[in-house]
């Protein structure tokens, strides 16, 4: 898995209009794929950013598109389909995690 830094999502916010931020994106993710890679793009806000990366064939992505920050309760009720508190709770039947 290859996950550019927080601070590298910057050129995500240029896409897909800025040249410059679309050759970076390009490049990561082609080395990426090249060295068989899962590529997630973070910071991915538009439909459009996401757009420009699926055609380039980045697989995964992460942003605000997506959802913003969630507390975990928060985040299993919304996008797992048991609640985090089926998968333990620090009894035998279900040691923690």
């Amino acid at each position: 898995m290859f996950r550019a830094a927080h601070h590298d999502q910057s050129f995500i916010r240029g896409l897909p209009d800025d040249p410059h931020d679309a050759a970076i994106a390009r490049a990561i993710i082609a080395l990426g794929r090249s060295m068989q890679l899962t590529v997630i793009a973070e910071g991915v806000e538009t439909v459009e950013q996401r757009q420009f990366l699926t055609d380039e064939g980045c697989e995964q992505i992460q942003g605000y598109l997506i959802s913003p920050p969630l507390h975990p309760d928060e985040f299993s009720a919304r996008f797992l389909l048991m609640s985090l508190s089926d998968y333990s709770d620090s009894t035998a039947a279900k040691p923690p995690l």
